[in-house]
């Protein structure tokens, strides 16, 4: 046998007792019929017992720390075995009671979600509408599935087990629509729709689980801003920046096209008005603890104006690998007096303008530079033109008498400042 790890519970119990003695105890086989995290969930909330397993999985023995110190410990076992019977006895008939009942989706149109924001019914119901949104934006062809799981995703809230257990909303839903036959990717969602739930707690383990979780987390974060629940310094008591957090590694664990900006302004309409930009600074800001480096990297990639979420990690990482290059401080100076002097040009580059060979030698080389096959490659081939850009300052006077040169040589500067600007803003 097998004791299961619960760190949480170890340091509870290692708190509460002076003299602790670890005792086995069983309860009747016949209780493993109920999902084993009710089991679980029962002793360890409960009574403070540790799980036990074997080689199947879940065993019908637990462990209890007594406290106190004695020759026989048999009447300190049974008596918990008694309490505990007591309590899978209830666990059993609230698990085949909602058998019978199944799960209501209808009965969320009496469950009242937040004031402003309507009921549970009301919640899945945009939850759905998101769906259909993220569906399109992913090229994913599975939303009739995807409604369904939405449908049924928050209809557990309604059963007795987790009315008992709310830490189980999700889990018990999956049995329970496991049991109604609905096919085992609705299943699925259903169980992991709130995840992430912690910082180490897994993701969603599929496309499919990942959309209804997104749908579950942006209705949650738009729909409470919508009506003025903003976090506030440590406040945050609707764990609105964990929402958000999990909505980021969701996208970057999908590694699809996810563009911040364009998403929350399509479900704008779902929601009483207000200032998304609230919200999208809100959602970027997040991006800076997912991130071990100088806090300048994640702001100049952000001040780029880029609101795709993989873009946006694509450039940090890409600023970072190019960080631990041994010649980056002195590249970075050079590009940060280019950004420095650029400013925005409405003429384009004329090449039969070109006076010295410096101003020719830079645009060629910058013309071959662009074309990389990723953007790491690009940012390099980029930070490779060092030497035709000191090249072009050491030789060539920008702000030249002759307009003409003038605004053709501030045109070449801004055009190389403005494809450094799609991933980042070197100002920052």
């Amino acid at each position: 046998i097998q004791i299961g790890e619960d760190e949480e519970l170890l340091a509870e119990v290692v708190a509460i007792t002076e003299y602790p003695n670890a005792l086995l105890g069983s309860f009747e086989e016949e209780f493993l019929e109920i999902p084993g995290e009710v089991i679980i969930t029962s002793m360890r909330e409960n009574q403070r017992y540790f799980a036990v397993f074997n080689d199947k999985g879940l065993s019908n023995h637990f462990i209890v720390v007594s406290n106190a110190v004695c020759k026989d410990y048999s009447k300190i076992i049974h008596g918990n075995e008694r309490v505990l019977r007591a309590r899978l006895s209830d666990a059993m008939f609230f698990y085949q009671n909602d058998l019978q009942n199944g799960l209501k989706p209808e009965k969320l149109a009496k469950m009242t979600y937040l004031e402003g924001l309507g009921t549970m019914q009301d919640k899945s119901l945009r939850e759905i509408k998101i769906a259909e949104i993220l569906c399109q934006m992913l090229h994913n062809d599975k939303i009739e599935n995807i409604s369904t799981a939405l449908k049924y995703a928050k209809a557990d809230l309604a059963t007795q087990m987790v009315y008992e257990f709310t830490d189980l909303q999700g889990i018990m839903g999956s049995y329970y629509a496991q049991k109604m036959g609905l096919d085992y990717e609705i299943c699925l969602a259903i169980k992991e729709q709130y995840l992430p739930n912690s910082e180490q707690a897994p993701l969603p383990s599929t496309e499919f689980s990942s959309i209804v979780a997104l749908a579950n987390k942006l209705d949650t974060l738009i729909g409470l801003f919508s009506i003025g629940k903003i976090p506030s310094g440590t406040k945050d008591p609707y764990a609105l920046r964990r929402a958000a957090n999990g909505i980021i590694k969701i996208a970057l664990n999908l590694n699809k096209e996810f563009d911040i900006q364009i998403l929350l302004e399509k479900l704008s309409s779902h929601y009483k008005s207000f200032d998304m930009q609230i919200l999208k600074d809100f959602i970027f800001e997040r991006l800076y603890t997912f991130y071990t480096v100088n806090a300048s990297f994640v702001k100049a990639v952000l001040s780029s104006q880029n609101t795709d979420l993989i873009h946006i990690n694509q450039s940090v990482n890409a600023l970072i690998k190019l960080s631990k290059k041994d010649n980056f401080n002195e590249n970075f100076a050079t590009f940060k007096r280019l950004a420095n002097i650029a400013t925005k040009n409405p003429h384009k580059v004329d090449e039969s303008l070109f006076v010295q060979e410096a101003e020719s030698k830079l645009y060629k080389a910058f013309q071959e530079k662009t074309k990389a096959n990723s953007l790491q490659e690009k940012l390099e081939n980029l930070f490779a033109l060092k030497p035709f850009i000191d090249e072009f300052f050491n030789q060539v006077m920008i702000n030249a008498e002759d307009e003409k040169l003038k605004n053709n040589r501030q045109a070449l500067v801004y055009e190389i400042y403005a494809e450094f600007l799609k991933i980042a803003d070197l100002k920052e």
